[in-house]
């Protein structure tokens, strides 16, 4: 029996697949830049990319340290093509708002569900999004 529900179990595999994203999304943006002539701005991204790996590892041993096989993630291909540094900014302003509703939804959740084990992690990426925005 898991120390935390079914229910939470497939939202942290919900949050692990989230970031996964993030991170395809950022490398294609930094790459994207880079051919584009904005080395600097693609080495930001790039860190930013690095940022969401992160993320995704916390959820990853949040799982595994309670005995949980957390979830490769396979999905969709993120966008590769861009209309400019402008758009990118945009776009990654928008991702960061629906990364910030996905974790408030966590909390939420998380309170709803009295797991204040979950309740922890998910008050740390919601902390973590408010840096996010403000970088955005």
């Amino acid at each position: 029996m898991a120390v935390i529900s079914d229910k939470m179990i497939a939202a942290w595999q919900t949050r692990i697949k989230h970031e996964d994203f993030n991170v395809k999304v950022y490398l294609a943006m930094s790459n994207w830049l880079n051919l584009s002539g904005f080395p600097g701005a693609a080495a930001l991204w790039k860190k930013y990319a690095e940022d969401e790996r992160i993320h995704k590892e916390w959820a990853v041993n949040f799982l595994l340290d309670l005995n949980i096989l957390p979830i490769e993630p396979s999905q969709e291909e993120p966008q590769t093509k861009f209309k400019g540094l402008p758009n990118i900014i945009t776009l990654t302003f928008e991702r960061e708002m629906k990364t910030t509703e996905e974790v408030k939804e966590l909390a939420a959740l998380s309170l709803h569900e009295g797991d204040i084990i979950s309740f922890g992690l998910a008050q740390k990426y919601v902390n973590e999004q408010v840096e996010e925005l403000a970088k955005a």
